[in-house]
């Protein structure tokens, strides 16, 4: 079954209004240190500058799915279960089918704005895409995961991993919410959610007021705060004060099993989207944080996450700043 007439032309549309906008908008100076987007590019020098060489190439390979996975059980925090990590596409798809996986995720390693990644449920002989209303077969998804993939140049190394469903337990492609930490605060808040042809942002503050940050070009769709605002907060600046980062991006997922850590995200990819006065907001932010953390090193106060030892249990963890786990408080809580 192919996309619906409608959901073809709002997607071409879209994608069309994307390069239309990039054209239009002047391309930043990424050496310009009074931008955000500026600041959280030289990340790697400035953990690099303040820590250890082993602890701070240890921050800063957070970037693969695989070793988020890691970095995630090892502080203790749910996430999607892993049915297999690294592999060739082929090999990935292949899993599903002889094991009759019938709701999955199979997607990159190494990918950003969710370029190739297909959330499949069986259905009529075949595998509906949540994601983007795609229905066909696993060889039909295979050409147009590697269409979308491919001109990253990356490596062919996927994951497989559970589907989260949302809090009621429908079969639908989950929200995404991506809190924006700063010194372990969420400052912002982005509401990702499928619509028709798609996906919409809904912005808001990190008490869920809506606001308008100039990341996008046009009015975003507004929805009610969810049940678990709070909780999601908590959660995320949990996460955020493990890494020694003045900010950090924490993706997370309110599903039917609790709340669950989808990725950090150290580089946005809308980083030097924000308008003037939010830019100037988040730098400023991003200076005291940084000021923070390197005083708290220097006190003694912080002591930043290393790699464990001999690949052990979790080690060098932030005792200083730690706070009960978020799973535990939503234990506590129930």
């Amino acid at each position: 079954m192919a996309p619906s007439l409608p959901r073809v032309v709002h997607s071409a549309w879209r994608a069309l209004r994307r390069l239309t906008l990039r054209t239009a908008r002047p391309e930043p100076r990424r050496d310009d240190p009074s931008l955000f987007g500026s600041l959280v590019d030289r990340r790697e020098a400035w953990l690099h500058a303040h820590l250890p060489p082993d602890v701070a190439r240890y921050q800063c390979n957070i970037i693969s799915k695989a070793g988020q996975k890691e970095l995630a059980a090892r502080l203790g925090l749910p996430v999607a279960t892993t049915y297999r990590t690294d592999v060739p596409l082929a090999e990935a798809l292949a899993y599903v089918e002889e094991r009759g996986l019938e709701q999955v995720v199979v997607k990159p390693n190494l990918s950003h704005s969710g370029i190739g990644c297909k959330a499949l449920v069986a259905r009529d002989g075949g595998y509906l895409d949540l994601k983007r209303g795609a229905h066909g077969s696993l060889a039909q998804h295979r050409r147009d995961m590697l269409r979308a993939y491919e001109p990253l140049g990356r490596d062919d190394a996927w994951i497989v991993e559970e589907l989260l469903l949302p809090v009621d337990g429908s079969l639908r492609a989950i929200d995404d919410f991506k809190l924006y930490c700063l010194g372990g605060r969420v400052e912002l808040i982005v509401h990702k959610r499928a619509v028709e042809g798609g996906t919409d942002n809904s912005i808001y503050t990190r008490d869920w007021r809506p606001v308008n940050v100039g990341m996008d070009d046009r009015k975003t769709l507004v929805y009610e705060a969810p049940l678990n605002g709070r909780r999601l907060v908590e959660f995320a600046e949990w996460a955020a004060g493990k890494l020694f980062y003045p900010f950090i991006r924490v993706d997370v997922y309110d599903t039917s099993r609790g709340i669950v850590l989808g990725e950090f995200t150290p580089g946005p990819g809308r980083r030097y989207r924000l308008n003037e006065e939010w830019n100037a907001i988040f730098v400023q932010r991003w200076h005291e944080a940084a000021e923070a953390l390197i005083e708290g090193l220097r006190s003694g106060a912080i002591t930043p996450l290393g790699p464990p030892p001999d690949g052990g249990a979790a080690s060098g963890i932030d005792v200083a700043r730690a706070q009960k786990s978020p799973t535990a408080t939503a234990q506590s809580d129930a």
